[in-house]
């Protein structure tokens, strides 16, 4: 009898060792057979080089899963589904990345080539000079742009503080460091504000073919227009599963929560 319940015992024994020395083996080969975001990175480049795309975008998907929200990222995914005539998925990433790099020149470029396969022709409402010229100038740095201003800008009035008190008591440096200083304050209101909007976009991408936009949150109610995948609307209401959304163009009706995407 003891020697029988000793023979179980060692048995038992044997297969948990067996197991744990199996789940070490699985843990590591997965440890061994991950890769760094950079090489995702650098393989999706080289199938997108290759023209594969689709293997191409699914590891730059990859990395936005694991959080790498990175403009070049949405930059090179939108490219993958450019050539994949991907139109609404396209417009949504290079919106996306113009987001996080607003500068970008490359990227205003390739945005303004997919919205030309977009089906709507929308013609923004015209607005004044100073009204275009500010809003142009808040979009020319992100939020980390404005806010790297912001600390140059600290730094350089502390510098200023430190010449009018130790070396030289004249005006103009006092002045000089009131005027860095409210230039930081300024470019930190810029990064606030600039960081709001990414955060809590109020601007989606139609991503389905086409879709009627309604006169009330109802699916009985009547049909204002149409509009196609690409198209971008300004998100101003929401009722259930229904949004009211603006165009460019000054169109306002409502749609619903599964045909547009957040930027």
């Amino acid at each position: 009898m003891k020697s029988g319940i000793s023979s179980h015992r060692s048995l038992h024994l044997w297969i948990s060792s067996v197991a744990v020395l199996m789940a070490l083996l699985c843990s590591r080969a997965e440890t061994a057979l991950a890769q760094s975001p950079s090489e995702i990175f650098n393989r999706a480049n080289t199938s997108y080089k290759a023209s594969r795309f689709r293997e191409a975008a699914d590891d730059y998907e990859k990395l936005l899963a694991q959080h790498y929200h990175a403009a070049a990222v949405y930059f090179n995914l939108g490219n993958c589904y450019y050539r994949m005539d991907s139109v609404s998925k396209c417009i949504l990433n290079y919106e996306r990345a113009l987001k996080l790099a607003p500068s970008d020149e490359d990227i205003q470029y390739n945005l303004k080539l997919a919205k030309l396969k977009s089906v709507d022709a929308v013609q923004p409402v015209p607005q004044p000079a100073l009204f275009r010229w500010w809003n142009n100038f808040v979009k020319s740095a992100s939020y980390e742009g404005w806010g790297i201003y912001a600390l140059i800008s600290l730094w350089a009035s502390l510098i200023a503080v430190a010449i009018y008190l130790f070396l030289a008591r004249r005006r103009l440096i006092s002045m000089l460091a009131l005027l860095l200083m409210f230039c930081s304050l300024a470019f930190l209101a810029l990064a606030i504000q600039q960081h709001q909007q990414y955060a809590q976009s109020n601007v989606a991408v139609v991503m389905v073919r086409s879709a009627f936009v309604k006169s009330a949150p109802d699916a009985g109610a009547g049909n204002l227009f149409m509009i196609h995948e690409g198209t971008t609307v300004q998100l101003l209401d929401n009722v259930g599963e229904w949004n009211k959304i603006r165009l460019d163009d000054g169109k306002v009706g409502w749609i619903g929560k599964d045909i547009f995407e957040r930027i």
